[in-house]
């Protein structure tokens, strides 16, 4: 008897390739994982993987592209939900980032981004920066629109005010960084509490730009921090 062998269609194999590079990046590092370990556990040959990718960094391109996608489809909510004030649209907004960022998510990205955002090649840093900022900005900068014809927020310009805000709510990367390494309990606890002090300094910068009450802007849930270096040294 003849064995079928399962086709799968084009969008399918990539899925394939990027569930198991985003397993092998959070278990190894980006760093840590090449091509032939990607191929390996997705059970695809040299010649499936570069007729999808070029290159090892064009596959986390498109994985990146792929978030940024989720993430535009979870921010869907924010404007298509009716019925709410400008400030809960806007709270409704950071509820749904810190959900996103929740280590809890299945598959998460976090330590994925964390683990590129740790690599050497600043450059390539840039573009993950990038992807963020375009998959946030658009429905953002309506939230702020709306906000500013309710005279919920103090700022005129909602285009050039929303990039701003997303980069300083993503400012503690740097920090994040600076868990890499660590290996006493006291320096991780000390991580912790800088990752917390520029998250609430981030919360604080942003609250005062809109003008809206200091504390309304948690970027995080109230354990990101701890969550983080937690599972960053239990890999």
């Amino acid at each position: 008897m003849t064995r079928r062998r399962k086709n799968f269609r084009p969008e399918d194999r990539r899925n394939q390739i990027f569930d198991c590079a985003q397993q092998l990046f959070q278990t190894k590092g980006y760093s840590r994982t090449s091509i032939n370990d990607i191929m390996n556990i997705a059970g695809v040959s040299k010649g499936a993987f570069y007729h999808h990718f070029d290159s090892k960094e064009a596959m986390v391109d498109g994985l990146l592209r792929r978030y940024a996608d989720q993430i535009r489809g979870a921010y869907d909510a924010v404007l298509e939900t009716q019925g709410l004030s400008a400030l809960d649209r806007y709270k409704l907004h950071l509820q749904i980032l810190r959900d996103r960022q929740a280590l809890a998510e299945p598959q998460s990205m976090m330590l994925i981004i964390a683990s590129l955002l740790n690599e050497e090649d600043s450059g390539f840093q840039d573009r993950l920066m990038e992807e963020i900022v375009a998959a946030v900005v658009p429905v953002f900068a309506e939230v702020l629109r709306l906000g500013i014809e309710d005279g919920v927020f103090l700022i005129d310009d909602p285009v050039t005010a929303a990039p701003l805000i997303v980069r300083i709510a993503n400012q503690h990367r740097y920090v994040l960084k600076t868990a890499f390494g660590i290996k006493s309990a006291e320096d991780q606890k000390a991580v912790v509490k800088k990752i917390e002090d520029s998250l609430k300094m981030q919360g604080l910068a942003i609250d005062r730009l809109l003008g809206i009450p200091d504390g309304t802007t948690q970027l995080r849930h109230v354990n990101y921090a701890s969550d983080f270096v937690a599972n960053l040294h239990a890999k």
